[in-house]
């Protein structure tokens, strides 16, 4: 997390070197490690969401909305809890699947897990909590590009992981997932215990934000994935994006789509080569905004 942007407000702070009350944080006040107020059982939710037994609840502290009409200000706004780690919250909710007597599953999307540079290690979540259910996707570990396949991994230490496994997969059919071809599948097949070579990113993450920096431009530098979100000269991402294309047959994405207006997003997922010969064509576009 080099920039938070995970909500409209894109705050775009470093939030995973706020830990313990130290740090930039941005509009919710909330650092890397989760402030946990409450962790309960909870009667007061919707009947289906309660069930019978009412409803295994963690009430995590900060919030970016800022509602005049907040019920819980004390959590929300005033930020009352304790700042625990994520091996800490994973013991929490193993406590709370005992006392209750029903699990509770976690989903961890992790396409980008082992697409991480400076030395930071992604935790493997099952590892850390049993009843979790894990989403993954190739297409971004053996870097192929619009090739939407994948899985859902239901381990075997998930509570009744056959009934979990069976609504997942009937919930596919009938949501009519596009289906990968054979050609693909039989590919993937033979590729799937290869790993990114993390080093050609690697080059390519250091070039371009070196270089893009030295010109002028302003952007975070990313420990992970390969996207690389930097600030649009003029303030307008959009219209910076369609004069990249226009005068220097620059393609770049608007943050906008992102939820990061002002921004825009680069892929470095392409060859050295190319990164190097765009760069004359970056030095051109900013000069023209700096002029």
């Amino acid at each position: 997390m080099s920039i938070c942007n995970i909500c409209p407000r894109g705050c775009r702070v470093p939030r995973r070197e706020s830990i313990h009350g130290q740090g930039a944080v941005g509009y919710c006040r909330t650092g890397m490690l989760p402030i946990v107020s409450r962790a309960a059982l909870h009667h007061w939710e919707e009947p289906c969401i309660r069930g019978t037994r009412g409803a295994g609840t963690v009430f995590f502290a900060g919030c970016n909305l800022s509602c005049v009409y907040c019920q819980n200000y004390e959590i929300s706004e005033l930020r009352r809890g304790i700042e625990i780690s994520v091996e800490r919250l994973a013991e929490i909710l193993r406590q709370k699947e005992e006392e209750y007597g029903h699990p509770i599953y976690l989903i961890s999307d992790e396409p980008y897990r082992e697409i991480v540079f400076s030395g930071f290690q992604a935790p493997w979540i099952p590892h850390l909590y049993r009843d979790t259910i894990v989403c993954y996707s190739f297409s971004k570990s053996l870097s192929l590009p619009g090739e939407r396949i994948g899985y859902i991994c239901v381990p075997d230490s998930v509570e009744d992981h056959q009934a979990v496994y069976s609504a997942i997969a009937g919930a596919a059919r009938s949501c009519g997932h596009v289906c990968p071809p054979t050609l693909i599948q039989l590919t993937i097949a033979r590729c799937a215990d290869e790993t990114p070579d993390l080093a050609a990113y690697d080059e390519n993450r250091q070039l371009l934000y070196r270089e893009l920096t030295a010109m002028g431009y302003q952007c975070a530098k990313p420990d992970g994935a390969f996207y690389l979100f930097v600030k649009a000269p003029g303030g307008d991402d959009v219209a910076f994006c369609e004069r990249a294309k226009r005068e220097h047959n620059l393609l770049v994405v608007p943050g906008t789509g992102f939820e990061c207006p002002g921004y825009v997003r680069l892929s470095y997922c392409v060859s050295n080569d190319m990164i190097r010969r765009s760069l004359p064509a970056f030095r051109e576009l900013i000069a023209a905004y700096q002029s």
